[in-house]
């Protein structure tokens, strides 16, 4: 993989769109990361939860980015959707999100701190900002906790 934002001076410009994705990695979101890493500037990740739990889904981005070896930092953000119940499709997804998948053991770890600020302080007007899950369905955004770590972000954004 290209190198990432977070490990290229700022001396270098990149003509790729930096790209933040917000996302809860399964299999679909894994194949998202890799794309973004090699067709954008992908300067982060933050997680929610999905089709499996929190644990699972960040772990999925930690996992992906490590045999990438894509350099970016990945924040763990909500946990539960704003309004609807929490909803897991482990029996579908597997219980990891990744189906039957054995995955390493990590060498990495979350950035600290929260992802809706990490959100706002990266978020600019040059930065795609992806908001995964909104393209699945009209109502999915009130059922998946990517709404709440974008809506987070609005009171902490100028």
């Amino acid at each position: 993989m290209r190198n990432s934002a977070a490990s290229r001076p700022d001396s270098q410009a990149d003509p790729r769109p930096r790209i933040l994705l917000d996302c809860d990695p399964g299999l679909d979101d894994a194949i998202a990361i890799l794309v973004a890493a090699h067709h954008g500037e992908l300067v982060g990740i933050t997680t929610v939860n999905g089709n499996v739990g929190i644990d699972y889904t960040t772990r999925n981005a930690l996992t992906t980015t490590q045999i990438a070896n894509i350099d970016v930092p990945v924040h763990r953000g909500a946990a539960q959707p704003l309004i609807a119940p929490l909803m897991n499709a482990a029996r579908i997804h597997g219980p990891t999100g990744l189906g039957a998948v054995e995955l390493p053991e990590l060498n990495r770890s979350a950035t600290p701190g929260s992802a809706a600020a990490y959100i706002s302080e990266t978020a600019r007007p040059s930065t795609i900002f992806i908001w995964w899950r909104s393209v699945h369905s009209p109502t999915w955004p009130w059922r998946c906790a990517t709404t709440r770590n974008w809506s987070v972000t609005w009171p902490v954004s100028p």
